[in-house]
């Protein structure tokens, strides 16, 4: 007899060869993604994380919430019993009636498993039903909606990421030239200098305010970063650098710090 040959690789090894292959390539594509637009990434991870983790987060609020109704429990309990005992006695009697039924049964009649499977099966068959008309019920409410599908939650949205740019982009451009605030405007935004792709500073020139706040000399000491958009601000804050204060504020710090500074604010 041939034996069999021992370099042959074996099925689980070819098998694994094209999940192997796929895990590279998206890992490689993950890589140019990141390399090509980095935030592009976050915002990839940022919905994603909703859509696998959204259902434990649904049942961790729901769950709590459910009250079982004993009357309503037991009524429901009632019925089961009466459609089990019900179908099962309406089958026996129909198999005893029916000369071709009564050949084809077990020695003993219709068994108790035929009854529970067909219960079973019409009861999976209804919640299918409920699900599949739930289902476009709620899809048709989705895409009717006007208000917009995705919001980016406070301190964790884009709104974030993009005044953490513009507070790094500011402090480097002050070290750079020395708080001078026509030089700084001038190269902040869309020079062959700006610190910003050209689509990108539009969008942050825009959709944020940007003020300098001046010292004496008329240099910058500090700045406030907010989106001009209210409902965003609401829920996002802004970013606030002086002296040795800074970092993330709500809506109503942003607020008390404009009131505070109104005199020494300077747009960028």
């Amino acid at each position: 007899m041939n034996q069999p040959d021992s370099d042959a690789p074996s099925g689980r090894t070819v098998r694994r060869r094209p999940l192997l292959r796929i895990m590279i390539a998206g890992l490689i594509l993950l890589v140019v993604v990141f390399l090509v637009d980095p935030f592009l990434v976050a915002r990839l991870v940022q919905l994603s994380a909703p859509l696998l983790t959204g259902w434990w987060q649904f049942l961790g609020r729901t769950i709590p919430a459910i009250h079982i109704n004993p009357d309503v429990f037991l009524m429901s309990g009632l019925c089961a019993v009466v459609v089990l005992v019900g179908t099962q006695w309406f089958f026996r009697w129909l198999g005893r009636s029916s000369l071709f039924l009564h050949d084809r049964l077990p020695a003993h009649g219709w068994p108790w498993k035929w009854t529970y499977s067909g219960v079973s099966a019409l009861g999976i068959l209804f919640l299918v039903g409920m699900s599949a008309g739930g289902l476009v019920h709620q899809l048709g409410w989705f895409f009717s909606d006007p208000r917009p599908m995705f919001e980016a939650k406070r301190f964790g949205g884009e709104d974030v990421n993009n005044m953490r740019q513009l507070d790094g982009a500011l402090q480097q451009a002050a070290l750079e030239y020395g708080g001078e605030i026509a030089v700084m405007r001038s190269h902040l935004w869309d020079s062959k200098d700006s610190y910003f792709r050209s689509g990108m500073s539009k969008a942050l020139r825009e959709n944020y305010h940007v003020l300098a706040i001046v010292d004496a000399q008329g240099k910058m000491a500090g700045h406030l970063i907010f989106p001009r958009a209210a409902d965003r601000r609401m829920r996002t804050g802004g970013l606030y650098s002086f002296n040795q204060e800074g970092g993330l504020l709500s809506e109503a710090r942003v607020r008390e710090l404009l009131d505070r500074h109104r005199q020494n604010l300077v747009s960028l």
